[in-house]
């Protein structure tokens, strides 16, 4: 019967009854205490529920002036809008319902409005999913929650989904507003649907929110948009035509996303409850293929989700959090080695966050006060001033090259970046012109050298998102709507593209895509690329670079040196040991200062190619000379021609002028090196000076280093290996006669 008696409590609740009331039978209590929603700068939603239908007013305390709203007619569900507010105010309110029989005390500072700041001021609010009682059958971890975020004073809560366990139970949403009653009576509640709130369209969680009856919106506070989503099990039963690339809802937040008052606000927020990125939990392929290209392309800075623990990640230059620690059972699954995270706890918590004009810090903060994680991001929208014009610069740096094909031939515009690899060299000053001539096709290249300043990389990194791809090869080059990286890309697919522009070049022009017109943010496309790094990419990238042409000129050296020492195993070690540690040594240096280093040797290019044609044919000559002073030394010529040789041979094999000379040639070898460096150096270098990426950069740098220098080690110690084993002497056993 007690069931029953509830069922039709709900019953009578959601579709408001219109049975006339005894006044005797009203009780002197709220269903569900007055909560605030969508607050913006003028007005707010004051929203509360009663046992017994009521004709209801809220009065608002303005200084001196009170403003009355007044219910149409009466309702046990009441949803009183109120306007006329100014931005950045707080209000006090009072809610009467019929003749004061159910009422909020006057002036009662646990009930409050505090509008929308205007840009540029500052604010907080707090961000946590899963407040249901869950497996733990109890609301202790909710409410300790609560009690915390209750401290912070937040201007508004973003709750990402699954407030209650059963989103049909009455009771359970009662048992919800309760705990929350301290919190919502001044703090807005802004939620996005959960799968238990929903229980497959039974839930009341619309009842309660009239703003998820299309399960998605938008809202502004300050200069911040937010946009709450639909995603309450896109890994199972929520049709897909309500997450799919046609669907009203991504088409909605793409034509959201896209205004330009959005793009122009310091910020851009999506929260959910499904994970979109996830490592100890369960992510939704939907959401990653459709719905994350749609956050990266609009400029999105942080997405939040629900998951029964709490973890930050970061991928296309977005922040992903997981704040799932509101009340529900933790969860703490093996990591997905796919996924990594940048941090992750597996405690109750909430996320507070700090808006100010120029940075907003989050920080994740559990039940005892204890802060898990904190980070700051910057803004990253269209006008900020730290963003480089990107066209601009482009022009100034540049190099305009135009190569001639046949009189009255179609132009073609490429865009190269290179630097001074051999391939580089070879593509600019002959495979381009051959092409050319052979498709019948002028070309005007703009050439930028990777080398010359650290924002050209700026601008390949921006020509990559305008073309859609970020990859890791030098050269790369840019032309139509495709993008080759590295000499096998270029090699296997630009004679295909020349003939594809030189069956229709009209067309072909009018859909290329012209890069650095949209101005992007680069610091986070370098945040993005370096974060993607591993230390077996890294490693992997540093040995395959370390076999390039260009490295065979340290070998060659290298060798020149051992058969210069080989007479002398100990100077061998020490003049070999001095060359490849000053290589290491300056590689460090020259990857801690890279550009200015680079900018050096470039302008130096020709006089560096003399002094290394000049170094390595004298070495040979000394190797040579010391060869043939050993041969006439056993085969006991004059004794002047020996003692010449000898004399000169010991010269170079002393070790006061072997380890100078090596540290020379080890020097100079490292600078001509330079431009064996592929595109995941140049990922490395770049972010030396971020405070926040040095320690690592430094490590990636130091790996990558080593990885070079693993070919001429290699070879150093087979060589050294062989000069000891033909100086240690046969032992043979004579065999005695029995």
């Amino acid at each position: 019967m007690k069931r029953i008696a509830k069922v039709l409590s709900v019953i009578l609740l959601l579709f408001h009854s219109q049975n006339a009331v005894n006044a005797n039978s009203v009780m002197t209590e709220f269903v569900i205490a007055p909560y605030l929603l969508e607050v913006d700068k003028e007005s707010a939603t004051v929203a509360f529920h009663l046992e017994n239908r009521m004709n209801v007013e809220v009065l608002i305390h303005d200084n001196d002036q009170i403003i009355s709203f007044k219910s149409e007619e009466p309702s046990r569900s009441h949803f009183i809008k109120i306007s006329g507010l100014q931005s950045g105010r707080t209000y006090n309110y009072q809610v009467i319902c019929g003749n004061g029989i159910v009422k909020t005390p006057p002036i009662d500072n646990a009930y409050q409005i505090r509008t929308a700041c205007n840009k540029g001021e500052s604010f907080s609010f707090v961000v946590f999913g899963d407040p249901r009682p869950g497996e733990n059958q109890t609301n202790k971890h909710h409410k300790k929650v609560i009690e915390r975020v209750i401290q912070n004073e937040p201007s508004f809560i973003l709750v990402l989904g699954d407030m209650v366990d059963d989103g049909a139970d009455l009771e359970l949403w009662e048992a919800f507003f309760l705990t929350e009653k301290n919190l919502l009576g001044k703090a807005a509640i802004y939620p996005v649907i959960g799968d238990n709130d929903f229980v497959q369209g039974k839930g009341l969680v619309k009842h309660f929110f009239p703003v998820l009856e299309r399960g998605y919106y938008h809202f502004k506070w300050g200069d911040v948009h937010f946009f709450g989503l639909n995603a309450w099990d896109s890994r199972g039963f929520q049709s897909k035509s309500e997450l799919d690339a046609q669907s009203e809802q991504l088409k909605w937040l793409e034509s959201q996303l896209s205004k330009e008052e959005v793009q122009n606000s310091l910020y851009r927020i999506v929260f959910l409850h499904d994970p979109v990125l996830i490592s100890r939990g369960y992510s939704s392929e939907i959401l990653k293929s459709v719905w994350e290209p749609v956050f990266s392309r609009y400029n999105v800075d942080l997405v939040f989700s629900s998951w029964h623990m709490y973890e930050r990640s970061q991928h296309n230059g977005i922040r992903y959090i997981i704040s799932g620690g509101g009340g529900a059972e933790l969860i703490w699954l093996s990591k997905n080695p796919d996924y990594s995270s940048q941090a992750e706890a597996k405690n109750y918590h909430f996320c507070r966050v700090d808006v100010n004009a120029g940075a907003m810090t989050i920080s994740a903060i559990d039940i005892n006060d204890t802060i898990l994680d904190s980070f700051t991001i910057s803004p990253k929208n269209k006008t900020t001033r730290n963003t480089p014009n990107l066209n601009k610069i482009a022009k100034k740096v540049r190099q305009e090259i135009f190569i001639k094909g046949d009189k009255g031939s179609s132009l073609l515009t490429i865009h190269l970046f290179s630097c001074s690899c051999s391939y580089c060299h070879k593509l600019l000053n002959g495979i381009l012109d051959k092409l050319a001539k052979q498709y019948q096709i002028s070309l005007k290249v703009y050439s930028y050298n990777l080398e010359l300043h650290e924002n050209i990389y700026d601008l390949l990194l921006s020509a990559g998102a305008d073309f859609g791809r970020q990859n890791s090869g030098i050269p790369s080059l840019f032309l139509g709507k495709r993008a080759f990286y590295g000499k096998e890309e270029i090699e296997n697919n630009l004679e295909n593209e020349f003939n594809t522009f030189r069956q229709n070049p009209e067309a072909y022009v009018n859909t290329s895509i012209v890069p650095f017109k949209v101005l992007r943010d680069t610091k986070y496309i370098k945040e993005n690329t370096f974060d993607k790094l591993s230390f077996v990419e890294v490693f992997k990238a540093g040995l395959l670079d370390g076999v390039r042409p260009g490295v065979l000129i340290s070998l060659m050296v290298l060798i020149a040196f051992l058969i210069l020492t080989a007479g002398s195993p100990r100077a061998f070690f020490i003049m070999g040991l001095t060359f490849l540690l000053t290589m290491f040594l300056l590689y460090m240096v020259i990857g801690l200062v890279f550009f200015n280093v680079a900018l050096i040797i470039s302008e130096m290019r020709h006089i560096a190619i003399v002094i290394k044609w000049v170094l390595l044919l004298s070495v040979i000559l000394l190797a040579v000379v010391s060869k043939i002073d050993r041969i006439k030394s056993l085969k006991s010529y004059s004794d002047k021609i020996n003692s010449q040789l000898l004399q000169l041979s010991q010269l170079f094999q002393n070790i006061s002028i072997n380890v100078p000379t090596a540290f020379i040639l080890g020097a100079i070898i490292a600078g001509m090196d330079l431009a064996c460096k592929g595109q995941i150096y140049m990922s490395i270098v770049t972010m030396i000076l971020e405070p926040t990426y040095r320690a690592k950069s430094v490590k990636y740098l130091s790996l990558y280093n080593l990885a070079f220098m693993l070919p001429i080690i290699f070879i150093y110690f087979m060589i050294f290996t062989g000069i000891i084993l033909r100086k240690t002497p046969c032992v043979t056993v004579k065999k005695e006669k029995f």
